[in-house]
């Protein structure tokens, strides 16, 4: 007989493969969402429409990244905008970083070709 684990990491799906936690978000948004268009909009069905909107936005912004499935589809969004935001470093041929990334380089052939 095998090992029973304490615990998973799989999340429980609930209804068409939502979790308790995007179901929980879904909804949160969905109360802001219209209590917000309830103060700014006056037609009834425009407030209805752009609350599931932003559910659906809320649903599709907690599923996972299709790049990398441990992390949320907003918080890869977030970190692809900070990677544009944040400035750059780029080293020329005249730096140290490059100088002692050759030097390794060198280093890595010479020990390949013992």
């Amino acid at each position: 007989m095998g090992t029973v684990p304490k615990s998973t990491k799989a999340d429980i799906k609930f209804f068409l493969g939502l979790s308790l936690q995007r179901i929980g978000i879904a909804i949160m948004v969905g109360f802001v969402s219209f209590s917000i268009c309830q103060e700014m909009i006056s037609n009834a069905w425009l407030q209805i429409i752009m609350s599931l909107i932003f559910v659906a936005i809320s649903l599709v912004l907690s599923g996972r990244s299709p790049s990398n499935p441990r992390i949320t589809f907003a918080k890869g969004l977030i970190l692809f905008v900070l990677n544009f935001i944040e400035p750059k470093k780029l080293y020329g041929t005249e730096t140290e970083e490059y100088r002692t990334y050759k030097e390794r380089e060198a280093e890595r052939n010479a020990k390949k070709q013992k």
